[in-house]
């Protein structure tokens, strides 16, 4: 309950109408979401689809904050 009231509270949009706008926004990640994109990785365009294992890590490693990577390593 407590993460409603504060999705809630953190996102205006939802003030409106909040039943139908957030069904709205799930509706539009959902849907118009796709895996199809390729990113670039190692070098090569890799499709999302067939990202290999060590994608997450690697991302995670570039786009953190370096306090935030050492405070993982201790």
């Amino acid at each position: 309950m407590a993460s409603v009231v504060t999705l809630y509270a953190l996102l205006p949009y939802l003030w409106r109408d909040p039943l139908r706008r957030f069904g709205e926004t799930t509706l539009f990640f959902t849907v118009d979401y796709s895996t199809s994109s390729h990113q670039l990785f190692r070098g090569r365009y890799v499709g999302m689809a067939d990202a290999p294992f060590e994608y997450v890590p690697v991302w995670f490693a570039i786009t953190a904050p370096l306090a935030l990577l050492g405070f993982g390593l201790e």
